[in-house]
């Protein structure tokens, strides 16, 4: 992404510029760079939540140090361009996090926020069994 991002103008290839106007590539790019990155932390972050919160702002970051620098290349910094970087993560990292929910079939609960989905059993305390049965039965 860094390299296409501070490619002068001109010197963009054409299957880029067709991927729509400038905002729409920012969305797409970070989009698929979050969601990939978010998939890819699964197996040794299993608390989403932290995971999600961490890749948005490694991509906030990475966003605003790719705007900072396109001046040094002739291209323009903009706050709409990293707007549309950061929507563009955030919208990733929900398709992600709505693959895992629901398409994975594990269920919310081991997405790791501690939901139970309906299909898990409930574990109630087990009731003390007692010898005599006769010992619990009420007097009249």
């Amino acid at each position: 992404m860094l390299l296409l991002s501070h490619l002068p103008n001109d010197r963009v290839p054409a299957w880029v510029v067709n991927l729509g106007d400038d905002k729409a590539r920012h969305l797409l790019a970070y989009a698929a760079w979050a969601a990939l990155l978010l998939r890819g932390t699964k197996p040794w972050w299993p608390r989403r939540g932290r995971a999600l919160l961490a890749v948005t702002c490694l991509a906030a970051a990475f966003a605003a140090l790719d705007e900072w620098t396109q001046p040094w290349s002739g291209r323009t910094c903009s706050v709409w361009d990293f707007s549309a970087s950061v929507l563009g993560a955030v919208l990733g990292c929900a398709m992600i996090l709505g693959w895992e929910l629901f398409l994975d079939g594990v269920g919310p609960r081991h997405v790791g926020w501690g939901i139970r989905s309906r299909s898990e059993p409930r574990h109630l305390p087990a009731t003390p069994t007692c010898p005599n049965p006769s010992d619990h039965m009420p007097v009249h």
